[in-house]
Order: structure tokens, then C-alpha cells, then sequence
């Protein structure tokens, strides 16, 4: 196993110790976002036995993106009551188009990686960060951006989801030149290393919420 999926399993276990440690303090975006994490370490265990043993494990992710995009936009919801319309729609249009993938690819659901979906979860992620960004900057208060747990989190979904979306919407171009597609990878693995950090991060603060 190379060295940096060692780093990104070290930052997930570490942050699902301390984030158990302090659940009771977190707020509830950040106690969603905990559970996440927890699903996170478990599919990729998963994942990781299905590779050894069936030598594929696409239809872990498969279903991983689901929980995913279901705890993310749950944990922006608590926060941000008032696009609950949006929140709502979002999710059900997201349900309607993995179906739509998932039936029309039906036949190579273990062996074709879902983009159409993850380039649309992608995009309602960097959405809500943006939207959450933007309250957090116009809200009447004077207390410290670092302090609520869901900044930090929303800047690294924000990267990693952007990085994402230029890996699908570019990967024919990236594809051809054998250097830069392992640019683009690394870039990929340090963003999700990343993230996983500051949901650490987050687990730290004085957990503030608008």
C-alpha cells in the first residue's frame, strides 16, 4: 500500500478517536459530519478487504457517494434552515440522476465509476460551501470564522470537490500525458488528505453555528 493512503487512514482514525471523545460537545452539523467520518473509515475498510479479496471495489464507492452527499447536505441543513427547499430538491434530483446512471450502466456497475453523479454531488457540494461561506461572511457577529467547525470543513470540500470536477471534466486531456496525470492524482490524494484534516480541525473548535 503506498505511503500516502497510510497518511490518509492515520488522519481519519485520528480524527474519529478525538471527535468521539468530544461528541457531546460537538454541535449537531459537526456531530453529522462525525458520523460521516465514521462511514468514511468504514467503506474505505471495506473497500480495502473487497480489493484483496474480490479484486474490486467500485460498488463500495458506489454506494459510499450516497451516504456521502445524504450526511454532507444533512449537516448543512441544521445550519441553514432557510434553503431548506434547496437542500431538499438538490437531493432529490441527485437520487434521480444516480438511478438514471446506475440503470443506464447497470450492466458495468462493477467495473464503470459513476461520474455523471459524482460530478453533479460534486457540484452541490461546492455549492453549499459557497452558500455557507457567504452567510458566515454577511452574519452580524464577532465571533471568529476558525471557531466554527463547518468553515473548515467547507474549505476543503470546497478543494476537493473543485479538483475533482477538473479531474472528470479534463481526464481526456490528463489521460494522454502520463506526468501530468499523476499531478492531477496527487493533487487529488493531498486534497482529500486534506479534508480529512479539517474535519479534525473542526472537531476543535468552540463549535460556533449560525
Amino acid at each position: 500500500m503506498p505511503w500516502y493512503f497510510g497518511v490518509a487512514y492515520f488522519v481519519i482514525i485520528f480524527g474519529v478517536i478525538s471527535g468521539g471523545f468530544r461528541y457531546s460537545r460537538l454541535n449537531n452539523s459537526s456531530k453529522i459530519l462525525y458520523l460521516l467520518l465514521v462511514a468514511t473509515l468504514f467503506s474505505e475498510v471495506l473497500a480495502l478487504v473487497f480489493s484483496k479479496v474480490i479484486k474490486n471495489n467500485l460498488i463500495i464507492y458506489r454506494v459510499f457517494a450516497v451516504v456521502q452527499i445524504v450526511f454532507i447536505t444533512c449537516a448543512y441543513f441544521v445550519e441553514l434552515v432557510r434553503y431548506k427547499r434547496l437542500f431538499i430538491g438538490s437531493v432529490f434530483i441527485y437520487f434521480l440522476v444516480y438511478l438514471f446512471e446506475l440503470v443506464k450502466d447497470f450492466k458495468y456497475i462493477s467495473s464503470l465509476y459513476p461520474t455523471i453523479v459524482k460530478s453533479y454531488g460534486s457540484t452541490l457540494i461546492v455549492t453549499y460551501s459557497l452558500l455557507y461561506t457567504y452567510e458566515l461572511l454577511v452574519a452580524k457577529n464577532n465571533k471568529s470564522y476558525l471557531n466554527y467547525p463547518l468553515f473548515w470543513v467547507s474549505g476543503g470540500l470546497m478543494v476537493f470537490s473543485i479538483i475533482t470536477l477538473l479531474n472528470f471534466s479534463l481526464f481526456n486531456s490528463i489521460a494522454v500525458d502520463k506526468n501530468l496525470y499523476k499531478l492531477f492524482e496527487y493533487t487529488r490524494i493531498g486534497a482529500n488528505i486534506m479534508l480529512y484534516f479539517t474535519f479534525c480541525l473542526s472537531f476543535f473548535t468552540k463549535q460556533y453555528q449560525l
